[in-house]
């Protein structure tokens, strides 16, 4: 009964999450004139520019049902052209592109619930508009926002350069239209896209420099230090952090759920309180879920939560290993070098165990949602995180704090030398990768490997014996799918049959 109940609930959510989005998709192909307000800007790396726009009216002909809101590309863009302002020329507009063969990403499915209606060019224009209609608190919040990141973006572009500003632009704002196409298929390839798309190693390694630097600074200061808590202090100051964070890099899934879980470790530290993590990630989904639902379904939401859920169990697993195992006081006396090299085996065993726990939870999402996978991914993860981890994020904190003061260059100049080293290493992997292309699985054993995944990272006793099942049906599934005897683009001029390996125009 209570089984009915949930199920009958969901569908009343999941309806009314579609009914909330209300976005008006465009049928049909159709030239008009448009005047709108730029929501985003995005420079793309083959040199045009991508503009988000909230349509205000269109003209010759009006449509009737025209879409709220439009992702346009241009050629170029009038000087002076910022989040905010209003903007009119003649496009030409197309329906989102769907999914591309059936069960594979569907992308009008993002486009809806980012409420874009459709996509497209500019035939003529843009055009600025110099009388606009004043507009409400809360936009005008949001144009400031957007206008910073671009700043910061065109900041970091300037003093980098090249591919390295892309992507330190990505890192710090999450503008990543920018990323050449070889880089981003590199990265792709060997597994270590995860870097670019800002996560719990980013707001982590946020609030570590914030915290530790903060705390380095106090320790100069032994009297102020003896009185005052300055561990909460500076917990105080790298909750701060990892919130303007969250804003400035446009508050993704991945980003949303690490920053909760870190504001609730945080809250936690200054009240003198222990942190459960499991919990903390549970926390993280009710808010997510409850803040935007569709997203449960996405590529994004399942391979974060996939990620951080076989983290925890395995650090789980591994505090009780070690707290069961008995082991002898450190021996006193040891040469320096052994404890050097001591020191540095457990860092590469430690990255290399966490690359591979994330790497092994996330295959069968990415497998479902792009047909890929990264074969070399944990030799990639191993060569450039010590890259990413001590000269890449740390420095673009320390710019990013020296950057009103105009002292950002020596900082952002070394986390392009730590950029450079990330790509060359990508790139010579990627060259040495086998194919990564894989083919579609099948829905039952995402959900069975899934509910293995669940299992496992979850209990706590011999119940996790209870997981080997599910992962075995799951396996033994993947490849249980049809594939269709015929193919046909959306348009119709393109007819595929795959047996034969024909093509008819």
């Amino acid at each position: 009964m209570f089984a009915a109940l949930f199920c009958i609930l969901g569908m009343f959510l999941a309806k009314f999450e579609t009914w909330r989005a209300g976005t008006n998709m465009l049928g049909s192909e159709i030239s008009t004139r448009l005047t709108g307000r730029v929501a985003e800007i995005d420079h793309m790396a083959n040199g045009r520019v991508r503009l988000t726009i909230d349509v205000l009216t269109t003209a010759k002909p009006k449509l009737r049902y025209a879409p709220e809101r439009v992702r346009l590309s241009a050629r170029k863009i009038p000087p002076g052209l910022v989040v905010g302002s209003e903007i009119e020329g003649a496009v030409r507009l197309m329906p989102p592109t769907g999914r591309v063969r059936p069960d594979s990403y569907d992308f009008s499915f993002r486009s809806y619930f980012s409420r874009i209606g459709t996509s497209g060019f500019f035939m003529r224009g843009p055009d600025l508009v110099n009388e606009t209609a004043p507009l409400p608190v809360g936009a005008r919040l949001f144009n400031s926002v957007q206008n910073l990141r671009n700043t910061i973006a065109e900041r970091i572009r300037s003093l980098i350069g090249g591919p390295e500003g892309e992507i330190a632009a990505a890192l710090v704002v999450g503008i990543r239209a920018g990323i050449p196409d070889d880089i981003n298929e590199a990265m792709r390839r060997t597994g270590i896209y995860h870097i670019v798309a800002i996560s719990g190693l980013h707001m982590a390694l946020v609030a570590g420099t914030v915290m530790g630097s903060l705390r380095m600074i106090f320790a100069l200061f032994p009297g102020f230090s003896s009185r005052h808590p300055v561990k909460k202090y500076a917990a105080v100051a790298a909750l701060v952090a990892i919130v303007s964070y969250l804003f400035i890099s446009g508050g993704q899934v991945a980003a949303q759920r690490s920053c909760f879980m870190l504001g609730i470790m945080l809250t936690a530290l200054l009240f003198d309180r222990g942190a459960v993590t499991t919990r903390n990630l549970a926390i993280s989904a009710f808010v997510i879920v409850a803040i935007s639902p569709h997203e449960l379904i996405g590529p994004s939401f399942q391979m974060s939560f996939a990620a951080t859920a076989a983290l925890v169990g395995g650090y789980a697993l591994w505090s009780e290993y070690r707290q069961k195992r008995r082991r002898a006081p450190p021996a006193t006396g040891r040469p320096l070098l052994i404890v050097i090299a001591s020191k540095v085996v457990g860092e590469i065993g430690g990255i290399m165990l966490t690359s591979s726990i994330a790497g092994i939870a996330t295959t069968a999402f990415g497998v479902y949602h792009f047909q890929r996978v990264s074969p070399l991914s944990l030799i990639a993860n191993l060569a450039v995180m010590p890259s990413v981890s001590f000269l890449v994020m740390p420095f673009a904190v320390l710019g990013s704090l020296a950057m009103p003061l105009g002292l950002d260059a020596p900082f952002f100049y070394v986390m392009g030398k730590g950029l450079t080293i990330m790509i060359t290493v990508a790139k010579w992997i990627s060259d040495r990768s086998p194919i990564d292309g894989v083919g579609l699985i099948s829905s039952h054993s995402l959900a069975l490997l899934t509910i293995a995944l669940v299992i496992i990272t979850m209990a706590t006793t011999w119940l996790r014996a209870l997981a080997l099942p599910f992962a075995f049906a799951g396996m033994l599934t993947l490849t249980d799918i049809r594939t269709p005897d015929v193919l046909i683009s959306e348009d119709g001029r393109l007819v595929g049959e795959p047996s034969a390996v024909k093509c008819w125009r």
